[in-house]
């Protein structure tokens, strides 16, 4: 076993594409690795590339792959790539669209695949449209999801809060409770602009997400990093993960391009992504985890080691440092 499993990062998500099928509006890729276009389909050597991230991952003894894109299911060698990291012993995840998934991509999937994450914006044609610039995109996930059995493998829904779908998060609620999702995560929207869509709605989302986690019986959860202190904290920390999943704190990324990073979000260059230890042994993340970006009026609050002062990503990009606040934190009056 490597001697150093437990400070290892819970996994490693390999961006496998840059194509899409839809073109989101709110898609954090279009900043980065897609903000010159959406790439060209893959070559023998592409494969070749994501094997030896693949390896690296195995080889640091990380227990969890996770791929991503763009639509991962736009790869015809991915039954190639599962098959691959199911030899190296990896536990395998997956986000989608799903509007690609018939019978033979859900019997794929039902193979390799423990946990699905898919995204939902909408709640009818029109509205989930409004998010993917894509016709009937709504349609063609519902009827994707209706070829994965929830009691194979975790199916889980995501969806970025926005000042339109927060007025509707009933009737997302409502579809996704009719459908077999058993999991049911939201996220702050993530962007460049210091300007935040949240920041007058955070309680309408909060007392919305405790009444809907009562009738859903799972808690409905703001899945990445939010400042806690923006409403009350208690009522933050039952609905809310945190930032664990956010600014390198578990997990890298792979990046198409060829270097590793510490989120999606966050375009540090730590290396080739073949070299998964030594990315993840780089200063700036040894830092980030030890919260020595933390900004120093979070250091006495009971909830830093779980709210990390909010996104550091965000801090940077409002205040080009990453130990200013999180833009959110002085925007709204603390209760």
């Amino acid at each position: 076993m490597n001697p150093q499993a437990s400070l290892l990062p819970f996994e490693v998500v390999i961006e496998v594409t840059s194509l899409c099928n839809f073109n989101c509006t709110g898609c954090f890729n279009n900043s980065s690795f897609a903000e010159s276009g959406r790439g060209s389909h893959h070559s023998p050597e592409d494969t070749l590339r994501i094997k030896k991230i693949i390896d690296s991952i195995a080889e640091a003894g990380i227990k969890t792959v996770r791929f991503t894109g763009g639509e991962p299911l736009l790869r015809n060698d991915l039954p190639e790539l599962f098959e691959y990291a199911r030899q190296k012993k990896l536990n395998i995840r997956l986000n989608t669209n799903a509007s690609l998934i018939d019978q033979p991509m859900a019997d794929l999937i039902h193979h390799y695949v423990s946990d699905v994450l898919i995204s939902f914006n909408g709640y009818d044609d029109e509205s989930d449209e409004a998010w993917t610039r894509m016709k009937k995109s709504f349609s063609k996930k519902i009827k994707g999801l209706s070829f994965l059995n929830p009691s194979v493998l975790s199916i889980r829904a995501g969806t970025v809060l926005t000042s339109s779908n927060i007025v509707h998060l009933e009737k997302i609620f409502k579809q996704i409770q009719n459908s077999p999702l058993k999991q049911w995560e939201v996220y702050r929207p993530v962007t460049q602009s210091i300007v935040e869509p949240l920041k007058e709605e955070i309680g309408i989302v909060l007392d919305k997400l405790v009444k809907m986690s009562v009738e859903f019986k799972s808690v409905v959860k703001i899945a990445n990093a939010i400042p806690f202190c923006l409403h009350d904290r208690e009522v933050m920390n039952e609905i809310c993960l945190g930032a664990i999943a956010d600014d390198g704190h578990s997990r890298l990324i792979a990046d198409p391009r060829g270097f590793l990073k510490p989120s999606y979000f966050i375009n540090e260059n730590l290396g080739s992504s073949d070299q998964v230890l030594d990315g993840w042994n780089r200063p700036f993340m040894k830092s980030m985890r030890e919260l020595n970006f933390l900004p120093d009026e979070c250091r006495a609050c009971d909830y830093l080691l779980k709210c990390k002062g909010g996104s550091r990503f965000k801090a940077h990009s409002a205040f080009n440092n990453y130990r200013a606040p999180d833009p959110l934190k002085p925007l709204i009056k603390n209760i």
